[in-house]
């Protein structure tokens, strides 16, 4: 698990659940059974694709894969942020 899922999951479970004690006025009614798939899709999609760039990392390069795995990291934080809105 990285950096970016641990700053997270305190915080989703409630506010996923529509849980009015914290998050007053919160549409969203999600069940705790997609809470824990979308919470382990991550780590999953992590393993899956980290196979896949493991081939790439040569042709590619290290510095331009990692600065392209930061971007798409930010990307995703930034539209989870974002999801409330959406």
């Amino acid at each position: 698990m990285n950096i970016c899922l641990s700053c997270i999951i305190p915080f989703f479970p409630p506010f996923a659940s529509g849980n009015q004690t914290y998050y007053p006025g919160n549409p969203l009614r999600v069940s705790s059974g997609w809470i824990g798939i979308i919470i382990a899709i991550e780590p999953i999609g992590g393993s899956i694709f980290g196979l896949i760039v493991a081939k790439f990392l040569k042709k590619i390069g290290r510095k331009r894969l990692m600065f392209l795995s930061c971007f798409i990291t930010i990307i995703c934080l930034l539209i989870m942020g974002l999801e409330y809105y959406l």
